[in-house]
């Protein structure tokens, strides 16, 4: 926290704040959300700095957001930046997966109500 008095612009700063929290998501959720906050000041600050992209797409992860973590991946992607293919394989995996749970349960996409408009829509015996 000290650096960020000397150096407020410096985006190693932030980066270096963004690793430290995205090391303590296990502690605390809202290091996750902090990560993300660091590693997006970073980028703001030098849009070139492919380390935080990398570190805001393992928050994203962290968070469950792995549709933002995907978004990250490909911009590295685009840069020719390597991607660690299991992190990659892992983000695909838990999109498919929360893909899966929405489809597989009927009552969670319908409207509420949806039962009760139904049965008296039904024509009666």
């Amino acid at each position: 926290q000290a650096a960020l008095k000397i150096a407020p612009d410096d985006a190693r700063v932030h980066y270096t704040l963004g690793q430290y929290h995205l090391k303590q998501i296990g502690l605390n959720s809202e290091h996750a959300e902090q990560a993300v906050y660091r590693f997006n000041k970073a980028l703001t600050l030098s849009p070139e700095h492919n380390e935080a992209l990398v570190g805001r797409a393992l928050a994203w992860h962290a968070m469950g957001r792995s549709e933002k973590a995907l978004e990250d991946i490909g911009e590295l992607e685009k840069r020719n930046q390597e991607v660690n293919p299991s992190f990659k394989r892992s983000v695909i995996e838990a999109i498919r997966r929360k893909h899966e749970e929405k489809t597989a349960s009927p009552s969670a996409q319908r409207p509420e109500g949806h039962q009760a408009a139904v049965k008296d829509a039904a024509p009666s015996r």
